[in-house]
């Protein structure tokens, strides 16, 4: 199935003179929040009788997530109010959590957790960019204004021309209705995949980063049916061992930025390194095992990187920044379709890791980016924890009675906090890590050729 271009010009005469009906005082305010896989984003829209003036006069709503092999009602509690440029005059987009019925956050949900982690490290004032790549494709899955499955052109970044590159106003339109909403779109560029765009959102400060991309994404959608084509934030979305579509992240402190932050920046990109295997399974679908394939710009999924001025490598710190000794540092692993909230964690927790003279048992950083990702440290918590310690710091409401040891057996961990989800009897008490995994997490538990003792390495199948 596919749209005429004579066909959208038809509907978009036939709605003008409806969308220039006079609505108000009412207001059409959309609800927009992440799906339940965190992927995407849904919508549905509610009149109000006028126009709000600010985030709190904008009432709860209530939609649909489908997981667990059933559609679940869940509430959409309002967050950020942007203009619509779609409907304009004075109606809003609201950008949405979304959560299940006892008040927690609903699957896809991570915006919490980010909330939380950059609350923690508030007074290193971290800000972000993050560079959004997309390819523009067909209803039938085809890049658009290609003739076939292969590309009619070599791809370079940044052309001009009708023979070099497609979909031009897509982008353009994208930008100026993000720049009325109230996004911020700082930069736009033609990709090298012909019909491929980018964008950039920020600088922001902390998770107010992750809100603009997500909304950034939802004026993306809505633009592109206009048009009649499909986004693509598919990491690999042809068949080619150069082109991909990645999603990069941008970060600094106060200290980065400031004079001599260049040795701040070195010290964050140490830190990453040592996190790199975690962090990789934060940064988008298993396809960015393809796109990071060690050809052309692309670095490798599994060694960590870094290099001045030059792209292919997991880290970069641009020229300017490396000439001006301060500045930023460039994130160049995370996919397109990463979620934003998780790679600004992933981002974040690099350089305020614990250092290298830290045992790894037991640290709180650790497990949590291992096991437990959303559930990221204050950095008010010690670093080594008892068992019990851990069950109050990651899961308070859940947390052993005083009456238990200190020192809990893994097994009374599970009991205590997983009741029903605790090892059956016959397991015994003192369970190897990769015995808990597989009895708590089933599909989380690390791969067999992992270490059976207190294993570190993120699982490939984890995506909180």
């Amino acid at each position: 199935m596919s749209f005429l271009p004579e066909t959208l010009s038809l509907q978009k005469l036939a709605r003008e003179p409806y969308l220039a009906l006079p609505t108000a005082p009412q207001c059409l305010a959309t609800y927009v929040w992440v799906n339940a896989s965190g992927t995407s984003v849904k919508s549905k829209t509610q009149t109000l009788p006028c126009e709000p003036q600010s985030i709190h006069d904008v009432p709860l709503f209530y939609g649909t997530h489908w997981f667990d092999e059933q559609t679940h009602e869940i509430s959409l509690v309002p967050l950020r109010m942007f203009q619509d440029p779609f409907t304009l005059g004075i109606n809003k987009l609201i950008l949405c959590h979304a959560l299940v019925l006892d008040g927690s956050a609903a699957p896809g949900n991570r915006r919490v957790v980010c909330l939380e982690a950059m609350e923690a490290v508030e007074d290193q004032k971290p800000w972000f960019c993050f560079k959004q790549q997309y390819l523009l494709q067909t209803l039938e899955g085809q890049p658009f204004g290609w003739d076939s499955a292969d590309s009619p052109i070599k791809g370079v970044s940044s052309t001009v021309g009708l023979n070099n590159t497609f979909g031009r106003q897509v982008s353009l339109s994208h930008c100026n209705a993000c720049l009325y909403a109230g996004v911020r779109i700082t930069e736009t560029t033609a990709g090298s995949i012909p019909a491929q765009w980018e964008f950039q959102v920020g600088p922001c400060a902390g998770v107010d980063l992750g809100d603009q991309v997500w909304m950034s994404r939802y004026i993306l959608h809505r633009v592109c049916e206009d048009f009649g084509v499909v986004p693509s934030f598919r990491p690999k979305p042809v068949e080619h061992p150069i082109w991909a579509n990645g999603g990069h992240m941008n970060f600094s402190t106060e200290s980065m930025r400031e004079e001599g932050g260049l040795r701040h920046i070195h010290a964050a990109i140490e830190r990453l390194s040592q996190r790199h295997p975690e962090d990789m399974w934060m940064y988008g679908s298993e396809e960015n095992m393809q796109r990071l394939n060690n050809v052309g710009p692309n670095p490798d999924f599994s060694t960590f990187s870094w290099a001045v001025s030059e792209r292919k490598c997991s880290v970069r710190i641009p020229g300017h920044v490396h000439e001006a000794g301060r500045g930023y540092l460039e994130d160049r692993r995370p996919a397109a379709d990463c979620d934003p909230y998780q790679s600004l964690c992933s981002s974040l927790f690099g350089p305020f890791a614990p250092h290298s003279s830290v045992p790894l048992l037991l640290t709180l950083q650790s497990l949590c980016s291992s096991l437990f990702s959303p559930f990221a440290p204050h950095s008010s918590v010690p670093v080594l924890l008892t068992l019990q310690s851990l069950c109050s710091s990651l899961f308070s409401p859940f947390a052993p009675h005083s009456s238990v040891p200190l020192l809990l057996t893994l097994q009374s961990l599970c009991s205590s906090l997983f009741g029903p989800c605790a090892p059956h009897s016959s397991v015994p008490v003192l369970l190897t890590l990769q015995s808990l995994c597989s009895s708590l997490f089933g599909p989380f538990a690390p791969h067999s050729s992992v270490p059976v003792l207190l294993t570190l390495q993120r699982p490939s199948g984890l995506r909180r």
